[in-house]
């Protein structure tokens, strides 16, 4: 019977095979420093995937407010609370308003922002006026009269993003 011979055991390295010392440092060196640049741009491009889901949700629940308005020939008002950062959605006029238990996004009565990391979202700058008498509430209001259109415009800060909502139609657009 004739065997077979195994050269795999047989196989031995060059001296000069394989990397010194100093190239695996500079190697570990030249990985450390693109990583630490892949982290840093993807910390920038989470902060601003954060931000635009955040201008996405307030937008989507403008529209719906509007449509709202419309649809129930009702005022509809959005209470920002800057402070916390989430926003509440009421039905009726003024002092006989009361809270949409049923609103997409809603929990315990109030929209808040989902955590992405740790980016969160910033609510500021609210410059929306109401009917409402208390004047303190009136600024952190935007409020749809029947038929979708907003008692007065304005504008909401959303971490560095601007929506602000036009007077005559309720149109929002972003910058």
């Amino acid at each position: 019977m004739n065997k077979i011979k195994n050269n795999f055991y047989n196989f031995k390295p060059s001296a000069l095979a394989g990397f010194t010392f100093i190239e695996l440092i500079i190697l570990t060196l030249v990985m450390g420093i693109l990583s630490a640049v892949a982290l840093n741009r993807s910390r920038e491009d989470t902060s601003n995937f954060t931000t635009s889901i955040a201008v996405q949700q307030v937008t989507g629940d403008i529209d719906y407010c509007k449509s709202l308005s419309f649809n129930k020939n009702d005022t509809i008002t959005v209470v920002f609370d800057l402070e916390n950062d989430f926003y509440s959605v009421y039905s009726g006029h003024n002092e006989n308003r009361y809270i949409i238990t049923d609103f997409p996004n809603f929990i315990d009565n109030k929209v808040t922002f989902p955590k992405f990391g740790v980016n969160s979202v910033d609510l500021s700058e609210v410059t929306f006026y109401s009917s409402h008498s208390n004047s303190q509430i009136a600024q952190k209001e935007l409020q749809f009269l029947p038929g979708g259109i907003p008692y007065i415009g304005g504008s909401l800060k959303v971490n560095f993003k601007t929506i602000t909502i036009a007077n005559e139609t309720g149109k929002w657009t972003v910058n």
